[in-house]
């Protein structure tokens, strides 16, 4: 069995005013880590 590749999350600090801007990119985000999370190994 091959190995799986590994995901690596980058996470950066963000002003209330550019979370409140951008909530569609922040919630593609949240949904990459969620996916990232359900594939890893616990």
């Amino acid at each position: 069995m091959a190995p799986r590749p590994r995901a690596i999350v980058y996470v950066r600090q963000s002003t209330p005013q550019q979370v409140a801007d951008h909530q569609e990119s922040t919630a593609r985000q949240y949904a990459l880590t969620d996916r990232a999370s359900a594939r890893s190994d616990p």
